[in-house]
């Protein structure tokens, strides 16, 4: 049977993913929190080994990746318009 935290680890990650692609920000919002969530009680019962590296993956990723800018969100009609284009 695969081990609890890592079915919270990926779920969260597969939320937060979905709610970056979200259009609208009320959704988006509820949709990464939800992640975050599932990301942190993932994390607290993962045993320490696996903490450890999760949060030694996090640092590297976070160091040495270069950044890319977020997409900014339009404003009114504009990200309307926007949103259905992509579908």
């Amino acid at each position: 049977m695969l081990p609890t935290y890592i079915v919270l680890l990926a779920i969260g990650l597969g939320i937060i993913w979905t709610g970056i692609k979200v259009c609208d920000q009320v959704y988006a919002i509820a949709v990464v929190v939800s992640g975050v969530i599932l990301l942190i009680w993932g994390l607290a019962i993962a045993p320490l080994p696996m903490q450890l590296l999760i949060e030694l993956l996090a640092i590297v990723l976070l160091r040495f990746l270069p950044k890319f800018p977020l997409k900014s969100r339009l404003i009114g009609n504009e990200a309307r318009t926007q949103c259905l284009n992509d579908l």
